[in-house]
């Protein structure tokens, strides 16, 4: 529902208010989590279809005042499945998880203006 519109609101002011709203519902659910563990968050690690969208990253980072980092591997739940699959007993592609520090690439990384 879109309140307050005027002739001079166009498709792309609407689209942006949909993306803000989205990052705020983000923010929203980072509060509760930040409360509830009692931590300040440094970095929002994000994955994910919608991290190749800059713009969006950039509108999250600005709302939580925090640097939003993707990864080089947009899709990465695929990726992680893989590596659980990989360290089960009996399978034991990998001999620990230490041994895939550094496998996943940082991607972009978004600062707040």
């Amino acid at each position: 529902l879109f309140m307050g519109l005027s002739q001079y609101v166009k498709r792309g002011h609407l689209l942006r208010s949909i993306v803000e709203g989205f990052c705020m519902r983000n923010l929203q659910a980072l509060e509760a989590m930040k409360k509830d563990a009692e931590l300040e968050l440094k970095t929002l690690k994000v994955d994910g279809g919608v991290t190749v969208n800059p713009v969006i990253m950039q509108i999250q980072s600005d709302f939580a005042q925090t640097d939003v980092q993707g990864k080089e591997i947009q899709e990465i739940t695929g990726l992680g499945s893989a590596i659980a699959a990989g360290l089960a007993k009996d399978v034991e592609v990998w001999p620990s998880i230490d041994d895939l520090k550094g496998k996943v690439k940082i991607g972009a990384t978004y600062s707040p203006k």
